[in-house]
């Protein structure tokens, strides 16, 4: 069974930027994913803090 979700409760992450634009435009967050120390703290912003004490 599949379920609608708004997208702004969506996090796309690619490492294509262009791909990333596309999902920003629809109202999506996104993250390029260039390496892991940049993406964790892209993807700790995006979820609004909560891995900084993890």
């Amino acid at each position: 069974m599949s379920r609608i979700v708004p997208a702004d409760n969506v996090l796309f992450i690619d490492d294509n930027p262009d791909n990333v634009a596309r999902a920003a435009a629809l109202g999506v967050t996104g993250i390029v994913y260039r390496e892991r120390e940049a993406f964790l703290r892209d993807l700790d912003a995006a979820l609004g803090g909560v891995l900084a004490g993890a």
